[in-house]
């Protein structure tokens, strides 16, 4: 059947898929033989690298928004995708000279494969170590082993963080939503960063500002809203103290700000009980914590708090932390980093600095007995 057209070595060396179908007449742009090997074979998956021929008009907006062309210049026409979403494309630069190219979403990075598409597709996808650079075979098996072969508009998405510790994660994902995830991502890097909120009621979550609106402070005991602001790290913890003031009901919230866009992000929330113990001279919080399947391992590092007040506020000291706080006072006289406490907040006041340290602490007569147990004993 690969007789008398001009792809027909790479028909040869590289099979049509069974889900390629031929068509009567290609859309777009198309080479005059790549056009003569759909109306043969038609568009899909070819060989067992699984090269696979596009439609250049759905895949045409894509590669222009990667690569923008001058209305004088040559157009770049996107003609086939790699299982791992790498765009090959053409440019017919005159009436005799051409170029193959690609282009690697992953690593944002372009190069001219080869002077002549016939050339191209008959040769260079026939020698084994061209082949081998554009789809590693140990990968694309990987692949094949792990999550199955794939679906008609799908392609290999590798976990690019893992890989420097030596761990191969891939997933199945639609080729077209990832090349737009990862061009959303090069714009979104290269916007001004945010303003700060106005307040905390506008950084956080808008689903949880009800939940937190009122809760009201309380003079005398623990209740109130409590915030730590560690760089992009935002907790706010509210406690209501139920009738007999020792324990009551908490909410605990996790998010982030997104520096270009502003928004709330990666967000967690937990509810329950809690106490209120005195312990040596101090009054500690210990939240009911359950941690659950999307939580991070150190979202219980908030379940014992030690109350404090002193500077003209409230803080709730983490527990787990109260050796670092003291470190930190007998070195500079700071309270460490921000993650390390709470301090009493307002949804309608602004957001604290979020550097990781620089608070100084209230003076020693004014800090929790453990903690002033703790910098006498560092300074004997």
């Amino acid at each position: 059947m690969t007789d008398g057209i001009e792809l027909a070595p790479f028909a040869v060396t590289h099979p049509p898929r069974s889900s390629a179908r031929p068509i009567a007449s290609p859309t777009g742009d198309l080479p005059a033989a790549l056009a003569e090997l759909w109306r043969t074979y038609g568009p899909g998956p070819y060989g067992a690298r699984l090269l696979r021929l596009v439609d250049p008009g759905l895949w045409q907006p894509v590669l222009d928004r990667w690569i923008v062309t001058p209305p004088n210049e040559t157009r770049r026409v996107p003609i086939a995708l790699t299982p791992f979403g790498t765009i090959l494309y053409h440019r017919q630069l005159t009436a005799t000279d051409e170029d193959v190219a690609v282009l690697d979403p992953v690593e944002r990075s372009t190069a001219v494969l080869s002077w002549d598409l016939t050339a191209f597709f008959n040769e260079t996808l026939a020698d084994p170590e061209a082949l081998e650079a554009l789809v590693p075979f140990r990968r694309l098996h990987a692949a094949l082993d792990t999550v199955g072969p794939l679906g008609p508009s799908e392609v290999y998405e590798v976990d690019q963080t893992l890989l420097p510790v030596g761990i191969l994660k891939i997933i199945r994902t639609d080729a077209l939503a990832l090349h737009t995830r990862l061009r959303d991502a090069v714009d979104l890097a290269a916007m001004p960063d945010a303003p700060p909120a106005e307040n905390l009621a506008v950084a956080m979550p808008p689903e949880h500002r009800a939940t937190f609106a009122d809760v009201a402070a309380d003079a005398h005991g623990v209740g109130g809203l409590y915030l730590s602001v560690y760089f992009d790290d935002r907790r706010l913890l509210a406690l209501e103290p139920s009738g007999d003031s020792t324990t009551g009901h908490y909410r605990l919230l996790f998010w982030r700000n997104h520096r270009k866009t502003g928004a709330p992000h990666e967000v967690r929330s937990y509810d329950g009980s809690y106490e209120i113990v005195e312990e040596g001279g101090d009054t500690r919080v210990r939240l009911a914590i359950a941690l659950r399947d999307d939580s991070l391992g150190s979202d219980d590092n908030d379940a014992d708090l030690m109350v404090m007040r002193g500077g003209g506020t409230r803080w709730l000291l983490r527990a787990c932390n109260l050796k670092d706080i003291a470190q930190r006072i007998g070195r500079d006289g700071g309270m460490g980093r921000s993650e390390y406490h709470f301090r009493a907040a307002r949804l309608d006041a602004p957001l604290p600095d979020a550097s990781s340290d620089g608070v100084p602490a209230p003076p020693h007569t004014e800090l929790p007995a453990a903690l002033r147990s703790l910098l006498r004993g560092a300074s004997t």
